[in-house]
């Protein structure tokens, strides 16, 4: 399964099964093409659904900001 194969990827599975099994909410990882059925009907701004430190990022003093595990993105009504 995709989504499966995704969150193997830099053991998201087991930091969720530990983070769980220590009494906090279910969580649940996504791949960026999943969270786009919420835009569904809505125009993605630019530059869509990317890594949360990469949307439009902000030159900083202390070097390029890296992706990360999270996911953002901005929709508008068309």
């Amino acid at each position: 399964m995709l989504l499966e194969a995704y969150a193997r990827r830099g053991g998201l599975i087991e930091n969720a099964t530990v983070y769980v099994r220590a009494g906090a909410k279910r969580y649940y990882a996504r791949t960026p093409e999943y969270l786009a059925r919420f835009f569904k009907g809505l125009e993605l701004v630019e530059p869509g659904i990317v890594s949360t430190p990469l949307w439009r990022p902000e030159p900083t003093r202390v070097g390029r900001p890296q992706p990360v595990d999270a996911f953002a993105g901005v929709g508008v009504k068309l």
